[in-house]
């Protein structure tokens, strides 16, 4: 699978935006496959399952994968809360006021 394609899928199943590192620096979303920015990879996929937490499918993402993965608002504009579920990421965008937004910790 490439990066443009995991993209595609997470954008499809959550409505959120799924980008990749490598170091601390942001992939492109080119026909990269995810192999080449693996580190120590246990397995070949990750599901996507809605109930659960943007911060346990970002660590899912780095056991599974061996890849750096971090999960943003449909336009970009917010890195989703690591406490938020990826079945709410479709509610952030930057008309999200901050008395909807969870508090930081």
């Amino acid at each position: 699978m490439t990066i443009k394609e995991a993209a595609e899928t997470f954008r499809q199943a959550t409505g959120g935006t799924l980008h990749i590192y490598r170091g601390q620096r942001r992939m492109s979303e080119d026909d990269i496959p995810l192999s080449t920015l693996s580190t120590e990879p246990t397995g070949t996929s990750v599901d996507i399952d809605t109930p659960q937490t943007v911060g346990e499918f970002e660590q899912k993402m780095q056991e599974v994968l061996g890849i750096t993965a971090r999960v943003w608002s449909s336009d970009d504009w917010l890195c989703i809360p690591k406490t938020e579920t990826l079945g709410n990421i479709k509610l952030y965008n930057r008309r999200t006021t901050s008395h909807f937004m969870p508090p930081l910790k």
